[in-house]
């Protein structure tokens, strides 16, 4: 199960409170998993995103994406964005978007709408 946190907070600070409350940023491991959090979200006011546990090593700027605790991505539905300027990006968000949503790139230090743990 999936639970969105209503609470604007940095990709670290979310971090911090879900694993304060046990529990982990999502890993969207799957189609399925993407269907249930988009439609879980369909009804709330996010304008930038949600956090969700994508992370990339700071130290190289060619690290893979990781979902937190380490495993590999090996599903993702990317935005069309995703790949431009990866140099700065370490964490990933989930967009809600009028005809579909998807995973994109950002800074630690964006402040959005919420996560979903």
């Amino acid at each position: 199960d999936y639970t969105y946190i209503n609470d604007s907070k940095s990709w670290i600070d979310a971090l911090g409170y879900c694993q304060t409350h046990h529990q982990t940023l999502a890993h969207i491991l799957n189609a399925t998993a993407h269907k249930y959090i988009t439609k879980m979200l369909q009804d709330k006011e996010i304008t930038d995103g949600v956090w969700i546990g994508l992370e990339r090593s700071m130290l190289f700027t060619c690290s893979p994406w990781l979902w937190t605790g380490g495993p590999f991505v090996d599903y993702a539905s990317w935005h069309q964005e995703f790949a431009k300027d990866p140099g700065n990006k370490f964490c990933g968000k989930f967009l809600k978007e009028e005809k579909n949503s998807a995973c994109l790139s950002s800074v630690r230090d964006e402040t959005l709408d919420g996560a979903v743990s």
